[in-house]
């Protein structure tokens, strides 16, 4: 998770976009987050995904260089 939030606040643009998504997605605060919403969040799975394959590479080259 850290790695997600590292390169959201590296890249405010990118932070901006994922915001807009998910104000789209979920318009109020009571809005419910459920499965089918999760599903369509697609820049969100994106932004995990990039965070994830970060701190895996950093882990990498961290522990064996």
């Amino acid at each position: 998770m850290i790695g997600q939030l590292y390169c959201l606040a590296s890249n405010p643009d990118k932070q901006q976009k994922l915001y807009e998504e998910i104000m789209h997605l979920a318009p109020d605060k009571h809005s419910p987050i459920t499965y089918d919403v999760l599903q369509r969040a697609s820049y969100l799975k994106a932004c995990i995904k990039e965070g994830l394959r970060f701190v895996l590479v950093t882990w990498f080259l961290v522990c064996f260089y």
